[in-house]
């Protein structure tokens, strides 16, 4: 399949292309190197993703320019760490790496966001691109320029911002992922459907059983509405400094605590966000903030999707204490995203006892 420049991330007189395919890696590897002129290549992947994906990737960049071998991480969020990250930069300086060299982050989430980070501090800063084969990654952690590593107190405590030079989905990777990986990933489609894109929460209702199936039709559409809208988002805040930025959290305030409380193994970061989105609803609702059709109609979606929407196995005390260091922490209360109704989403200062409050309601304890 021919490749084009589907979107443009803009970001003030700066701007990167992003490209979807679908079943041409060979291509898109030739296309990135084509638009990305650097000496060396260097993939940065996990072993989880297929040979066949690497290699058909390569054979493209390999057409520009000079690649090196690939570096593997482990697999899982648990391995998201300051340590995995300095591994990385002795198999760099290893590798004789330099400022004309480029990094790929060839994988899910946790691949584009350590990869991102390390080529950002490396030498003070060498070029990557992103190759995201997981839905998570396709339709959300790729696109914005945020990278980082967590502690095991808190998720993404260290990053930075800094854009790839280039994002490159190709959609057919999906039909190799494991069924709760891809299961993961759609929780953050519904996000994109209850945050503002117009019309799409009604399409996710009417083609479920076909996203389901993986029709690749309906996951081509799914993946360009949800990447052009976070690429519309961050050009218009970057660095999340005008609040406009901040409705891409809807979620994940209750869903990234979850993960900590959890040991990052417990619940995979789709899981996590689409329970974090059921306590937003209820909790916008206790307050009447957020009208009374929207539980029900994204709780139904989430269910038909095979996510959980019912309380998590964690303990109050571990929850608080991951939220106790949340970035959005503004004197001492929480700022949360709650949904008035479907398309239109507002931050709220909310104080612990009132987090609590609800909790105690949807637990029982």
């Amino acid at each position: 399949m021919v490749i084009k420049v589907e979107k443009w991330v803009r970001l003030g007189e700066r701007s990167y292309p992003l490209y979807v395919t679908c079943g041409d890696l060979d291509r898109l590897g030739e296309t990135m190197a084509q638009f990305v002129r650097v000496s060396r290549w260097v993939v940065v992947t996990q072993r989880s993703i297929p040979p066949s994906f690497r290699r058909s990737f390569e054979k493209g960049l390999k057409r520009k320019a000079k690649v090196l071998a690939p570096l593997y991480i482990p697999n899982g969020e648990r391995f998201k760490t300051v340590q995995t990250a300095s591994r990385l930069y002795g198999q760099l300086a290893k590798a004789r790496v330099e400022r004309g060299d480029g990094l790929v982050a060839l994988g899910g989430g946790v691949v584009g966001d350590l990869t991102g980070f390390v080529a950002s501090t490396y030498l003070r800063g060498v070029p990557y691109v992103q190759i995201p084969t997981t839905l998570l990654a396709q339709v959300d952690s790729s696109i914005g320029g945020k990278t980082g590593v967590d502690l095991p107190v808190g998720k993404n405590l260290v990053g930075t911002f800094a854009q790839p030079r280039a994002v490159g989905i190709d959609v057919a990777a999906l039909l190799s992922l494991p069924e709760r990986e891809f299961r993961s990933g759609l929780a953050e489609v519904v996000k994109y459907g209850v945050i503002g894109e117009l019309g799409f929460l009604g399409w996710l209702e009417a083609h479920r059983r076909e996203i389901v199936r993986r029709d690749l039709s309906k996951l081509r559409h799914m993946v360009e509405v949800c990447a052009g809208f976070k690429s519309r988002v961050v050009g218009l805040d970057e660095r999340e400094t005008k609040g406009i930025r901040s409705i891409l959290n809807f979620g994940h305030t209750l869903g990234h605590a979850m993960e900590v409380a959890g040991g990052y193994q417990r619940y995979r970061h789709g899981e996590a966000i689409s329970m974090g989105m059921i306590f937003a609803l209820r909790l916008g609702e206790a307050l009447g903030i957020t009208s009374r059709a929207t539980l029900p109609r994204v709780s139904l979606l989430l269910k038909g999707f095979g996510l959980p929407i019912d309380p998590p196995r964690v303990s109050w005390s571990a929850i608080e204490r991951a939220l106790r260091l949340d970035k959005k922490i503004r004197d001492g209360k929480l700022r949360m995203l709650l949904a008035k109704r479907v398309g239109e989403v507002k931050v709220i200062p909310i104080s612990f006892s009132s987090v609590r409050k609800e909790w105690n309601f949807w637990t029982g304890e």
